[in-house]
Parts: structure tokens; sequence; C-alpha cells
């Protein structure tokens, strides 16, 4: 079953991979070959996961005990800013998702992910897995293409926070992942663009106005 899973995430997140983004796919296929090559151990360090809306993946003040791959739905990392949440990353079908201050810093995790939609997972325990790291061959330059990444994409929305106004941003955004409209409230989006949720409604207004909405 979780090769079934596998291919279907590798399709289709393979087929709409930008050329910067060429690392994801090719994180893809590097978790393809070991659970083809290893499926028995692999099988057994892994776990399927239906989750719902709110579905808690990471709990804030608790340490990663391993990371999820996400097949389908849309998650959303969550800090909390004087007592109010604040949405800083969406996640998306073929994203890697767990704290990873928690997993390589060995603390404990700062923020809260968690489902925005229903979806499916597959949980990788890096505590099952560590045992095996001989014999899994691929499992370090595995971690550490995902951490390459997950750095490389933080650094590519930072600038987006630097060089693009609010308008610009939220275009980006659904341009890229249409499937957050209608999915995800204005009020996350507006969170996770630092704005207010009357402000996003308007930017809306003002896009359909001109017919780019």
């Amino acid at each position: 079953m979780i090769h079934k899973i596998l291919h279907t995430v590798y399709t289709q997140t393979t087929s709409r991979q930008v050329d910067r983004w060429h690392m994801q796919a090719e994180i893809l296929q590097l978790f393809k070959k070991i659970e083809l090559t290893h499926t028995p151990i692999f099988a057994s360090c892994c776990e399927e996961i239906e989750a719902v809306p709110n579905h808690i993946l990471v709990h804030p003040r608790q340490k990663s005990k391993g990371i999820y791959l996400l097949c389908s739905g849309i998650a959303c990392t969550i800090h909390s800013k004087e007592g109010m949440p604040v949405v800083t990353r969406f996640h998306f079908a073929g994203d890697f998702v767990t704290s990873f201050i928690s997993i390589y810093g060995n603390t404990v995790a700062e923020n809260k992910v968690q489902m925005l939609t229903e979806g499916k997972l597959i949980f990788i325990s890096f505590e099952l897995l560590e045992p095996l790291r001989q014999q899994l061959t691929d499992l370090e330059t595995l971690k550490n293409r995902i951490v390459a990444l997950y750095w490389a994409k933080d650094l590519d929305m930072q600038n987006r926070f630097i060089y693009l106004n609010a308008t610009a941003h939220y275009q980006y955004l659904i341009a890229n992942h249409p499937k957050l409209i209608g999915l995800v409230y204005l009020k996350q989006i507006a969170s996770f663009l630092r704005i207010k949720e009357g402000s996003l409604s308007r930017i809306r207004k003002q896009l359909r106005d001109e017919g780019l909405l």
C-alpha cells in the first residue's frame, strides 16, 4: 500500500515541478528507491495516516520523532506570537513535514504543524530508522537533501516577503497553489501574508475588478 501511495504522490508532484525545485523530484525518487530496495525494513518504520482537518502533526514544546511525507491535502506551520497564532508556512503534496529544529537540533519543537484539510500522509520514524542506518545506505543522503530543500524553499519565501508587496505575493501564492482558494480560510492566508483579513479581501476585490482573479 505504501508503494502505491508513493507512486501516486511522485507522479502527481513531479508532473508539476518547476525547474528550480527539481531537487524535490530527486528526493521523492530517492525515497521511492529506498522503499523499493528495502521494502520489509522500510515499511516497518512507516505508518500510513488518514488525517482530518486540524490534526496536529507536530506539537510545540515536544520533540519530533520523525518526518511526514504529505501525500495529499494541505498543512501549515503555526507560530504563537504574543499568544496569537501566525501561519508561517504552507505544506503541500510532496513536501516532507516536521520540526527540522527538533529533529536535527535534538530539542523540542518551537511551532505547531497541523493539517488544514483532509489528507494522506506517511510517517517515517527516525527512532526506528536509526538502528538500520547501515542497511539503508541512502538514508543519510535522503535526510541531507530534505534539509537542503527545506532551507532553499525557506530562503525563497523570505525573499518574497522582502521583494514582493502583499498583492504580488498573494498572486504568486494562488498561481502556484490554486487549491488554497476554497480549501483554506482567507484568515489563514492573510496570516501567512502578514496582513489583516480585511486587507486581503480588498486585494481580492481589486484583482477581480482588474480581471486578474
